[in-house]
């Protein structure tokens, strides 16, 4: 799995395609939705109402990781 950091409120995710590449993925406190700042999220969302992949490894990533973790990524 990539390394996902935290930083001003916000999961990123580096781009599995294109080294230089990261998205934002972010929960919406006042709705509890996620939300991702990649082009596939949007089509996804729109038409099948799925999460992107960036959304899923960051919901993996919180569940399987330890607390050491979490705290050292200032989740």
């Amino acid at each position: 799995m990539s390394m996902i950091t935290f930083s001003d409120g916000h999961f990123v995710v580096p781009s599995s395609r294109r080294r230089v590449a990261s998205y934002s993925v972010r929960c919406s406190g006042s709705f509890g939705r996620w939300i991702c700042n990649c082009p596939d999220w949007w089509n996804r969302k729109i038409h099948t109402g799925e999460d992107c992949k960036h959304i899923k490894q960051v919901k993996e990533w919180l569940e399987t990781a330890s607390m050491e973790e979490l705290e050292r990524a200032g989740v």
